[in-house]
């Protein structure tokens, strides 16, 4: 912040003392300047950005024209990360990024900014393919619709780390799913599956009792219940 003595009332003084009322301005201003840097950080989100160095799961990209995607997204563990095209990521790295499949496991450098609780801005510096995992796998097999067998009004959506969840065909809810070696405090009946809503709060943990092309089950924890799944267009 640069300050002048204009900036603010001058304080009464005498024509003889000029450089008084400069240094009381001066004074006032810093007061001011340190006053603002102590605001909080969502008063100043603006300025507030964090290195990435991390993995994310790859969303898509939605394009605004031809050959030159409008954003691409991700998902890491608790955050919904956004690569625009008209900010300061590379054009060719953005063409890069439509080549991504869906749900592909990626490091990620650059600087985050955060926009709000849960969501990210990303000027995307690097980007490199993970060696493919078990969990990475069990994500692809996870990917399409499955209908309860309990309740066949039930059902969600997989695409990537997204789940849509819908009752009688009506969405209820968007959630983000990871899937991992452990799930809080759990670490002995992996692999879980633990799914957050939009604001990254709210965690869920999911034993991953069986996946196949057409059934899955999982186990609520910690109080066990089982839920099976069948996928869509399938018998149960």
């Amino acid at each position: 912040m640069t300050c002048e003595t204009g900036d603010l009332p001058r304080p009464p003084c005498r024509e003889a003392a000029p450089r008084a009322c400069a240094a009381v301005a001066l004074v006032l201003c810093s007061v001011l300047s340190l006053f603002l840097g102590l605001l909080p950080v969502s008063a100043r989100a603006a300025e507030a950005s964090a290195l990435l160095g991390h993995p994310a799961v790859f969303q898509g990209c939605r394009t605004t024209r031809p050959g030159r995607p409008g954003f691409c997204s991700f998902v890491d563990r608790g955050s919904r990360l956004f690569v625009y095209g008209t900010g300061s990521t590379p054009q060719w790295l953005m063409a890069e990024l439509t080549h991504l499949e869906i749900g592909r496991r990626v490091g990620l450098t650059g600087t985050r900014r955060d926009l709000y609780e849960g969501t990210a801005e990303v000027e995307l510096a690097g980007i490199s393919l993970l060696p493919v995992n078990r969990y990475d796998r069990i994500l692809k097999r996870l990917q399409g619709q499955w209908r309860s067998d309990s309740d066949p009004l039930d059902a969600f959506q997989v695409t990537g780390a997204e789940r849509v969840n819908a009752y009688a065909g009506a969405k209820t809810s968007v959630d983000y799913i990871s899937v991992q070696p452990e799930c809080g405090v759990l670490t002995t009946h992996g692999p879980y599956l633990y799914a957050w809503d939009e604001s990254g709060t709210g965690g869920l943990c999911y034993e991953i009792s069986k996946v196949s092309d057409n059934t899955l089950v999982l186990i609520y924890q910690p109080r066990g219940r089982v839920l099976k799944y069948s996928r869509e267009g399938t018998a149960q």
